[in-house]
């Protein structure tokens, strides 16, 4: 598992607990990733993880698939997502075009404005 080191606040207290990825998600869905699966937020931070396990419900994406998302989402690019995951980026863009596919579109711009838009109407 690689370990995802906790968010610090501008005195270097720690935000969130130490979590862990699975190395491999391949096969469960984002319903099966709980929100125990990510560091403990403030309210505004479960909310959007809510969402994002919603949205990856509602669009089928894969336990792998929304960890690429969530980082995404978190300021990470492709690279650092890979090295993340420990995968190649192709890899990672693989996920990005099934998660493209599945959200209607074709590109990750067309995943990140899909998650938006469900995002403004959560």
């Amino acid at each position: 598992m690689t370990p995802i080191p906790p968010r610090r606040d501008n005195k270097g207290n720690s935000e969130s607990e130490e979590v862990a990825i699975p190395p491999s998600s391949r096969g469960r869905s984002a319903s099966e990733m709980r929100l125990k699966t990510f560091p403990q937020r403030s309210a505004w931070g479960k909310h959007l993880e809510a969402v994002l396990l919603s949205y990856a419900d509602h669009r089928g994406i894969s336990g792998q698939q929304l960890v690429v998302l969530r980082l995404y989402l978190e300021g990470k690019n492709d690279k650092e997502i890979a090295d993340m995951c420990n995968c190649s980026g192709g890899t990672v863009y693989e996920h990005w075009r099934r998660m493209a596919k599945k959200s209607g579109g074709s590109l990750k711009s067309d995943v990140i404005a899909d998650f938006h838009r469900f995002l403004g109407g959560a």
